[in-house]
């Protein structure tokens, strides 16, 4: 929803309703016990922690992806060894 810009734009990209949406909202931000957006009229808008939320969720794919390169680099004799990405050890 945050890169779509509205739950209107975020439900047409996945194909579901505005509704479902809002409520895959509401159980994210239940699940993590944090509020990710600021409810106002018919609006929601994003909070600091729905940005910082974001860009951790991205660090984490890409990780994942360098980490996916390795492996497969490895099983094809292109790598030397596993570069495990930093943000699987990092402690918060």
């Amino acid at each position: 929803m945050l890169r779509a810009g509205s739950t209107r734009r975020a439900a047409a990209a996945l194909g579901i309703s505005q509704p479902a949406v809002s409520q895959h909202v509401k159980q994210l931000e239940t699940t993590l016990g944090i509020t990710l957006f600021k409810r106002s009229a018919n609006r929601i808008v994003p909070l600091q922690e729905a940005w910082e939320l974001l860009r951790n969720v991205e660090l984490a794919l890409t990780s994942l992806d360098r980490l996916e390169a390795s492996i497969f680099a490895m099983k094809h004799g292109k790598s030397k060894g596993l570069e495990l990405p930093r943000l699987l050890f990092s402690v918060s």
